[in-house]
């Protein structure tokens, strides 16, 4: 028995085959269209990394120019130290000299008495610590300024090796070679140099702050004989 197809509802057989048509070419459209989507969407994707990625001409020449700047910014705070610590040092060299000389003035003599003598290598200095006369081992008596050791004044009796200097109880300062001494009276000096501040009894040497080598009177403190400058 043949069987006999029945017309479809709602439209013949050619009217479904188009729509079955239409529908297939929609979907294939549709497909088409979001893998189109999809594509343009990796090749933004990609061109949006390789901006991001990319280095700007701008970055690519602040790099070497920050580590310049790095560089001489640490080049500068290192000699800023090293003047810095230069200072301190010259600081210090001078407190230790500015306290040796207060120190050695504050426990050395100052004076030489009425009598009293100053042997080779010994020394007074002055109340400021900045001058120190010293009886030197080759005979000459000699007034220094002690930082610069400029001499201020010496008797000019170098070559007398074991010379001394004595404040004689009559006030004459006097420089003497060694083993002799002020002669009796009427009798010739063997004195290498004097001040000629004798007839004050009980005078003694001081030697001042400005450096000046002087012999005082003991009662007025008036000055006998000062050190040529």
């Amino acid at each position: 028995m043949t069987k006999i197809f029945e017309p479809f509802a709602g439209g013949n057989i050619g009217e479904l085959a188009s729509t079955d048509q239409f529908s297939v070419s929609a979907g294939s459209y549709q497909d088409s269209a979001s893998e189109e989507t999809e594509e343009a969407g990796v090749r933004r994707g990609v061109i949006k990394t390789w901006r991001m990625e990319r280095p700007r001409p701008d970055m690519a020449e602040e790099a070497p120019q920050s580590e310049h700047g790095s560089r001489t910014t640490r080049r500068t705070i290192a000699a800023v130290g090293i003047v810095v610590l230069l200072a301190l040092v010259a600081i210090s060299i001078k407190w230790a000299l500015d306290r040796t000389s207060s120190h050695a003035a504050a426990v050395a003599p100052t004076k030489i008495l009425s009598g009293g003598f100053l042997q080779p290598g010994r020394s007074i200095y002055s109340a400021n610590g900045h001058f120190r006369l010293t009886m030197q081992t080759d005979g000459n008596l000699v007034d220094y300024e002690i930082k610069r050791r400029i001499p201020q004044w010496e008797s000019g009796t170098s070559g007398n090796f074991g010379s001394y200097a004595i404040v004689q109880p009559d006030g004459n300062f006097v420089v003497y070679p060694e083993g002799r001494s002020a002669p009796a009276p009427g009798q010739p000096t063997p004195a290498l140099w004097f001040s000629g501040s004798y007839g004050h009894p009980g005078a003694y040497g001081v030697l001042e702050t400005d450096g000046s080598t002087v012999v005082r009177d003991k009662g007025s403190g008036t000055i006998l004989w000062r050190s040529p400058t």
